[in-house]
């Protein structure tokens, strides 16, 4: 990703969460990370593994809707979406 890219992400998180009056603790917990952690990547100190961005945008579907995948096929996405990641 580029830093345009990062930018729009983390504000499309933020305002997300907020849409939903959530803490940053609440999505954290439901993705299954630290609340530091979740912090970093909103504020686009990190950005997220594959595995852990399919997991936000589970809780926080703002890219992808993953409704046609089936659980079976994560770990291929996940290996796509990291690909795109580091092309970009």
């Amino acid at each position: 990703m580029n830093v345009e890219n990062d930018i729009i992400y983390c504000s499309k998180l933020k305002a997300e969460r907020k849409k939903r009056k959530w803490t940053q603790q609440c999505v954290a917990e439901k993705v299954g990370i630290s609340r530091s952690y979740y912090n970093d990547i909103e504020n686009g100190r990190v950005l997220p593994s594959g595995k852990v961005l399919l997991k936000l945008n589970k809780v926080l579907p703002i890219f992808l809707i993953l409704n046609d995948v089936n659980s079976d096929s994560l770990e291929g996405v996940s290996w796509k979406l990291n690909s795109i990641c580091r092309e970009g």
